[in-house]
């Protein structure tokens, strides 16, 4: 028998049994669409909330707090000799370890981010920018009052300052005189009332700090008689001149210098080594042009989550990230930063940074357990739903099988007669398949066109629902189809089918067809 011929019998035998081919797709159809949404919905969701996390700058922020100094104990000196499961024995085990690194830390101070580190995180792939947390005290003079604040540096681009700006606008990427001032402090500052905001921008604002007359950060203005802001090629260059001071200090005692000579240099470089004064401080200015007013609490809900964390809400003044940091290595013995900001360029590569900054030896903190955490509550969810699609798809494999083996007693005549006149057990076997085939096919088109349906109508639902509670707006789809889901959806739906057909077309290829016209 020709395929053509195969394939219109079987179709012919398929719409003659209308209510039992029905009955078997919408077996086939439930279990395929279930399936095809849950894929589509589980790239959607995830995507969405990739799409989500990108859009707020917290969420792809790590923030660093120091270098890691956890070293692992000498073999025998932590020992879990007990009956315990593994998972109790690694615990204890980490928190021996942690116990005997900080038996040896005491009295010892917190290791800092070096200059030269921070340069070295903005060279790792996937960041975009580095702020180290330069928090400095600091006195405002806007000519009439004299107000006490704090300044640190901003970050461009920031979503909190755009949702934030009150009165001006943002400075420029390279404006080494700007600066953004916190409402509170506009309000010390007389600006109380909403028509004095705009009053403040354009001002120029004297800012007075305190530096150690001897501080090593003033050493490189002092050799270069550099005045001014910092570009970043000069702001480079003090880093390395800071780097090559502190290994110098550190090798004194390598060189050929007396050693009235060396305690004359670790005297004038670090006074507080000698002796127990304070040393002597001088008052330092600086003049700012306002760009802007902007006030702290302007992040979305879930940047809101993230806010105590990365974002220093204290400073009431916010200037150029170079300037905040030429400022603040200034200060007395300020040669390292305590926290530091790193910026990703997408929230699905906080992995792979925070593996390279670990590496580094330095403690991160990010959104990327809060990210997976999500990420397998999705899949939980998402594979209990494949469960029951399988489930469903399993009964209508079964119940076709069942189907056919009854259409086999009742065509046994017809197989006979097919039989007489030339059938061969293929054929017979062909046919049966065929019907598989065209119930799998079939099926699965029509799930595939109900799922598309579904997903477009059930888009909007789902997305005015999200964007009510996180008030933000969600971009892109939370249903993705894609070419691999429909193909693997008709490729199921065809296996199933064909499998279910395989034991009933071989015992009709079976049959004899003496026997079988007799049942007539």
């Amino acid at each position: 028998m020709k395929s053509s011929d195969v394939l219109g019998m079987a179709f012919h035998n398929l719409r003659q049994r209308r209510l039992r081919t029905l009955l078997n797709l919408i077996g086939v159809v439930t279990g395929c669409v279930v399936l095809m949404m849950t894929a589509a919905g589980m790239t959607g969701v995830r995507q969405a909330i990739l799409v989500l996390f990108d859009s707020i700058d917290q969420t792809r922020q790590i923030y660093l707090y120091g270098q890691n100094r956890h070293e692992e104990p000498p073999e025998g000196e932590i020992v879990v000799d007990a009956a315990i499961s593994e998972p109790r024995r690694t615990r204890i085990r980490a928190a021996l370890v942690s116990e005997w690194n900080q038996k040896r830390s005491v009295g010892l101070s917190a290791d800092g981010i070096s200059p030269g580190t921070i340069e070295q995180i903005r060279k790792v792939p996937h960041v975009t920018s580095v702020i180290p947390e330069a928090f400095v005290s600091c006195v405002v003079d806007s000519g009439q009052d004299l107000v006490t604040s704090a300044l640190s540096p901003w970050k461009l681009g920031s979503s909190s300052l755009r949702q934030g700006l009150l009165a001006g606008t943002l400075p420029e990427e390279n404006d080494h005189n700007g600066v953004l001032v916190n409402e509170f402090t506009a309000w010390k500052m007389g600006y109380r009332n909403d028509s004095d905001l705009p009053k403040l921008v354009g001002q120029t604002l004297k800012i007075e700090y305190r530096v150690s007359k001897l501080g090593v950060a003033n050493m490189y203005n002092a050799l270069t008689a550099f005045r001014g802001a910092f570009s970043g090629d000069g702001f480079q260059k003090q880093t390395e001149f800071l780097q090559t001071l502190l290994q110098l200090l550190g090798d004194l005692d390598k060189t050929s210098l007396s050693e009235e000579q060396k305690t004359m240099l670790r005297e004038l470089f670090n006074p507080r080594t000698s002796n127990d004064t304070k040393p002597e401080e001088i008052t330092l200015s600086r003049e700012f042009v306002v760009r802007g007013v902007v006030y702290s609490n302007a992040e979305d809900p879930l940047a809101a989550l993230f806010r105590m964390w990365f974002q220093n809400s204290g400073s009431g003044l916010l200037v150029h990230p170079d300037v905040a940091t030429e400022i603040y290595l200034s200060m007395p013995e300020a040669t390292h930063f305590y926290n530091a900001s790193v910026f990703v360029d997408r929230s699905q590569n906080l992995r792979e940074v925070t593996q390279k900054l670990s590496e580094m030896k330095l403690e991160c903190l990010s959104s990327l357990v809060m990210l997976d955490s999500i990420d397998y509550q999705v899949q939980q969810g998402g594979w209990i739903v494949i469960g029951i699609a399988a489930a469903i798809l399993l009964t209508s494999a079964i119940g076709i099988s069942n189907t056919l083996m009854l259409s086999i007693v009742e065509r046994t005549p017809e197989f006979g007669i097919m039989k007489s006149l030339g059938a061969r057990d293929g054929d017979i076997l062909k046919l049966m398949i065929a019907e598989g085939v065209i119930l799998g096919f079939l099926g699965a088109a029509i799930a595939i066109l109900l799922s598309l349906t579904l997903g477009f109508c059930g888009q909007s639902i789902l997305k005015y629902y999200v964007e009510s509670r996180t008030q933000t707006e969600l971009a892109g789809s939370l249903f993705q189809f894609s070419l691999l889901h429909t193909g693997l959806i008709l490729l199921i739906s065809v296996f199933l089918c064909v499998t279910a057909s395989i034991l009933p077309a071989w015992r009709a290829a079976r049959l004899d067809p003496v026997v079988a016209m007799r049942r007539t």
